[in-house]
């Protein structure tokens, strides 16, 4: 570990330690989907290896993980959350450290690793830590995939994908996202060498066949999921295959985006992004030429017609898949213990207008996060695209929001980021503990009961 990265991993190891005890001693039990988890990873510790619960609808990557524990401890709920615990404090920052090296060479290794540890401290993998849910090393074994590709091991970076999809099915997602960025690299090494006068002019076949085996490990990946599809009856989900039906569901790309520029709020809020947003979306100014001491010009309107005529067609588009596409999933309705449900109760939910009237804001958040991505300039515009696919591929095909699901589209976007000021660093930091403080306490405290489970603690969380 380096020893600039070592004093921040050190404190949020010590503070995420204080309250997971805490979360321990107030939850001791399993909650809510801990309730299908932690049997199971127990049923692994008791070498049960054909005992399976059919409601857990991901594989057995956070089972087999925690296994070996089973030769030092008992599997206690207490013992397998601090699994997790560990994957956040400690994995995640030097993972996301060393890519910050690779992908942002020219920034200070002080920079890198307080921005490693607030992408660790980032409230939906931070408030995880405390609970045995797969999300945190969903996230650690695709870092882990990132970080080895960057590196130019295809290999290593095929076998951390390949194991990432034992967390979460959807994370075949990110290795189609290593397949198109392995073949841009392996296309632009080609090109460089042909204008440098390095290499020799080969058959288009030939070049074909390079760029194709460059990424062939990612393609055993890929023929891996789809003996897996077609051994589970032709679905991505096991076990309660009902509530986890594949749908088409556009309208939660406009959710992830908003969500991320709320969430980065400090990282991206300045006067000249909405003197840019502006300038390239509307385009409208009054100008007043200059004038002589005889006579005097009225001022101008200039009209850029072709940003608006883009504005207006992107905004319809919206409106449409508003109109056609809007899917309220029954757990988002009925689940009154995640946040969600009161964010889309008292906005989307609230009046049928409203859906429509956040159009603009669907807009205006998509374009920041997509304009913030290519002005970082650290990354192409295939990868921009390679990665829109992995979230929007992620996403659309789930009909339950859930804030959970935006996690590795929010940190790949997070590392490729350029952050210049220290205060937009801190800023970041200080509004990630205060959410992860808030929510910690609201679910250890704000506890209440369903009429039809009494004597059931019900807790709030994301």
């Amino acid at each position: 570990m380096d020893h600039t990265l070592a004093p921040g991993i050190s404190a949020l190891l010590v503070g995420t330690a204080i309250v997971s005890t805490y979360i321990n001693y107030v939850v001791p039990e399993p909650y809510l989907d801990e309730v299908f988890h932690i049997p199971q990873a127990q049923a692994y510790c008791r070498n049960a290896f054909r005992t399976w619960d059919p409601k857990l609808t991901t594989p057995a990557g956070l089972y087999l993980t925690t296994y070996p524990l089973s030769y030092v401890a008992k599997c206690t709920p207490a013992l397998l959350r601090s699994v997790n615990a560990w994957g956040t404090a400690v994995l995640i920052p030097i993972f996301t450290y060393y890519i910050l090296g690779y992908i942002h060479p020219r920034k200070r290794r002080s920079e890198a690793a307080h921005e490693a540890i607030n992408v660790a401290l980032f409230p939906l993998l931070w408030f995880f830590s405390g609970l045995f849910y797969t999300d945190v090393y969903s996230t650690v074994w695709v870092l882990w995939s990132y970080l080895a590709w960057l590196r130019g091991c295809v290999g290593c970076s095929s076998v951390t994908a390949w194991w990432a999809l034992w967390f979460r099915q959807t994370n075949v997602l990110w290795t189609g996202f290593f397949i198109v960025l392995e073949v841009g690299r392996r296309i632009k090494e080609l090109h460089e060498k042909l204008v440098d006068g390095e290499g020799k002019v080969v058959p288009g076949k030939t070049a074909a066949t390079t760029v194709i085996s460059s990424a062939f490990p990612y393609l055993l990946v890929i023929l891996s999921f789809a003996a897996f599809i077609i051994w589970n009856d032709f679905s991505i989900a096991l076990g309660d295959k009902s509530a986890h039906q594949l749908t088409l569901h556009l309208p939660q790309i406009f959710y992830f985006t908003l969500f991320t520029t709320i969430t980065s709020l400090p990282l991206l809020l300045s006067p000249k992004l909405l003197y840019r947003f502006y300038d390239q979306n509307i385009g409208i100014y009054i100008t007043t030429p200059p004038s002589s001491s005889r006579t005097r010009k009225s001022p101008k309107l200039t009209i850029h017609y072709t940003k608006l005529l883009r504005t207006t067609t992107l905004l319809t588009i919206i409106l449409a898949i508003i109109w056609r596409n809007t899917y309220f999933h029954p757990y988002l309705l009925a689940d009154n213990r995640h946040y969600v449900f009161y964010i889309f109760h008292r906005t989307l939910l609230a009046h049928p207008l409203i859906r429509y009237l956040a159009a603009p804001v669907y807009f205006a958040s998509t374009w920041t996060v997509l304009h913030v991505l290519k002005a970082s300039r650290s990354v192409s515009v295939l990868w921009v695209y390679a990665w829109a696919m992995a979230v929007i591929g992620t996403l659309v095909t789930a009909g339950l929001v859930e804030f959970r699901y935006f996690v590795l589209g929010w940190v790949i976007w997070r590392v490729n980021v350029r952050v210049e000021s220290a205060w937009r660093r801190w800023a970041e930091t200080v509004g990630f503990v205060f959410v992860n403080v808030a929510t910690v306490y609201v679910f250890t405290q704000w506890g209440f009961e369903w009429k039809q489970e009494r004597g059931v603690v019900q807790r709030f969380m994301w």
